[in-house]
């Protein structure tokens, strides 16, 4: 019976793939689903149903023989070829328009994308390029399985490990052309533009103009710490100058446009703090986007070294502040256990209603499962170009067209990477040192505190656990925006935490040992609450912190303020009757909560 349940399961879920093949994968929620292995949200479905709606209200576009002839031109070197095809679809071509400007050979690569990439293409897990060329659209004939939702594919007899797509890129041994006119199709033509949405997204209907940008970081980011063989350091180093060849070679079509990244590189520099804080799609949306200022930007390697370590301080900062965003009460990320010391507080306080607040060190930070491949890379990456342009007496533009027309050898380039690679194995304590001039433990102490000072206001208190928004962002990092004072700022947000802790479990125990006295008060208080603000002087609209009433008003600074005070108001006579009338016979089993819902 089990065996029969698997092969049905089995045989719809082929059904499946092969309707999704047939309709273009244009169920989006089930095709996101599948291609990243997580689950979608209605709002997050709603927000690329926005985006595919957008699209497909775009003419049709194609680019041009003319256009096409004037990327490939004339070259000696020979264009990629599929390793089952043995051929590129660039090759013998007279009419383009007739080509499908969505099939390109490109190197075999391993896009793992998550679900998030659909909206931020910066966001992209991982693209991990193997050794080998593949026309795009040959791989449905070696996928390893029809019922894999990531289309997983491999060359038999071959160890170079499993891809799902094909990715172009200027090998320095190759004719560029190929590889910039397939960037040049991915951005002006419709059915290019589908491919690079189908090959990030798993599905065609969902392309943005970030995504080319966005897919060549990650690839070159991811890539590079994976790299073991000369060949691996080969691709990386042609990923880069693809990266390097849209921002900088002037025919590319590109955009943004140098001076654009020129800009950014200026306010990521200059004012690190307000700019790393934000989180817009146009300024900062991943940490994966400060790579191509940092590293294709002449600005970046003229200006003080100490001022492109400080924006890797805040971007590791920024990092640990998304990977902790509603995630750990403050007291977990101090490693305090809270239960323990609500109740070595209760025991003190049911002696001494005067009693302090004990002290209690923090314990095992917690810990943030993430790596930091995205800026350790950057920094690998950004060292290896410097390294390349003070051997040779180069700006950063003229090492990529030197690197183009062989002026500087490929190998020049490989062996920077390689030495520098060792940057991309470092644990988040290393990599700080390294930034900070300080040694292993304290870069890791460091990291530690960037994991509490992240948290600093996910108070045990509260319900929901702050979002890290840019707003949070911003607070967080202008609050603590000395690197120096790091230990000082851990202990403050220690004693915090351990101060609102105290005042949580103060209130409950003191309230229950003079239950009594506090109802008969509170009693006293509602009443003269409601007396001051009577329901009729109520008005029929309110500004949002203004609490509305035409006698007495009041205005807040947020809207829990205003809501607690509203909770103070309208209770019936009888129900403040009700506890005027508690005894020390019937107060202990009285529910205040329950009272509470019934009064008002």
């Amino acid at each position: 019976l089990r065996k029969t349940l698997k092969g049905f399961k089995t045989e719809k879920q082929q059904e499946f793939n092969k309707l999704l093949e047939t309709v273009g994968r244009n169920d989006l929620k089930e095709a996101l689903e599948a291609y990243s292995a997580q689950t979608m949200s209605v709002k997050f479905n709603k927000r690329v149903q926005a985006i595919a709606a957008k699209n497909q209200g775009k003419a049709s576009s194609a680019v041009t023989t003319e256009t096409a002839m004037k990327f490939l031109g004339k070259s000696d070197k020979p264009m990629s070829s599929c390793v089952l095809w043995l051929v590129n679809p660039y090759d013998e071509i007279d009419d383009f328009t007739q080509l499908d400007q969505g099939e390109w050979v490109g190197v075999a690569t391993l896009v793992i994308p998550g679900k998030t990439a659909a909206l931020n293409p910066w966001s992209m897990n991982k693209a991990l390029m193997r050794p080998v060329s593949i026309t795009n659209t040959a791989l449905r004939l070696v996928r390893i399985s029809e019922t894999d939702g990531r289309r997983k594919a491999t060359v038999r007899n071959v160890d170079y490990g499993e891809f799902n797509t094909a990715i172009p890129i200027i090998n320095l041994d190759e004719h560029p052309g190929a590889a910039r006119l397939a960037l040049y199709m991915m951005r002006h033509s419709t059915s290019g533009q589908q491919a690079l949405s189908d090959l990030i997204c798993g599905t065609s209907e969902l392309y943005t103009g970030p995504m080319v940008n966005a897919l060549y970081t990650v690839m070159t980011q991811t890539s590079l710490k994976e790299a073991t063989t000369e060949k691996d350091f080969r691709n990386v180093a042609g990923a880069l100058v693809t990266v390097l060849n849209e921002v900088l070679w002037s025919p590319a079509g590109n955009n943004p446009s140098p001076e654009y990244w020129g800009g950014y590189t200026k306010k990521l520099l200059e004012n690190p703090i307000e700019f790393i804080a934000n989180k817009d799609i146009s300024e900062l949306p991943d940490v994966a986007r400060a790579f191509i200022p940092l590293v294709s930007i002449q600005e970046a390697y003229e200006s003080d070294i100490e001022q492109v370590k400080k924006a890797l301080f805040y971007l590791v900062f920024r990092m640990v502040c998304d990977r902790t965003s509603e995630k750990f009460k403050l007291s977990t990320a101090l490693g305090i256990d809270s239960k323990e010391y609500s109740e070595k507080v209760r025991a003190l306080l049911m002696e001494d209603d005067d009693a302090k607040a004990p002290d209690q060190a923090a314990g095992k930070i917690a810990e943030v499962g993430m790596s930091l491949e995205r800026i350790t890379a950057t920094y690998a990456i950004h060292n290896a170009v410097k390294n390349v342009m003070e051997e040779k007496s180069v700006s950063v533009k003229e090492m990529y067209e030197n690197l183009i027309d062989d002026t500087i050898e490929e190998k020049t380039l490989v062996q920077a990477l390689q030495k520098n690679a060792h940057y991309t194995k470092m644990t988040p304590g290393q990599f700080l040192s390294e930034i900070c001039t300080t040694t292993e433990d304290e870069g890791q102490k460091l990291f530690e505190t960037m994991i509490v000072l992240a948290c600093h206001e996910h108070y045990d208190t509260l319900d929901e656990l702050p979002r890290h928004d840019g707003k949070y962002l911003l607070k967080t990092f202008q609050t603590f925006d000395d690197r120096e004072r790091f230990n000082e700022y851990f202990e403050d947000t220690r004693k915090k935490c351990l101060e609102q802790m105290f005042s949580k479990v103060s209130e409950k125990v003191l309230f229950e040992k003079h239950k009594l006295v506090r109802l008969h008060e509170l009693a006293d208080k509602l009443e003269q609450m409601t007396k001051d603000n009577p329901i009729e002087s109520l008005r029929h609209l309110m500004p949002r912190t203004d609490s509305g009433y035409t006698k007495n008003p009041k205005t807040f600074s947020t809207r829990e303020g205003l809501w607690e005070f509203v909770g103070q108001l309208f209770y019936a006579p009888d129900a403040l009757e009700e506890l005027r009338a508690l005894t020390k016979l019937t107060v202990p089993e009285f529910n205040v909560d329950d009272w509470h819902k019934r009064s008002r």
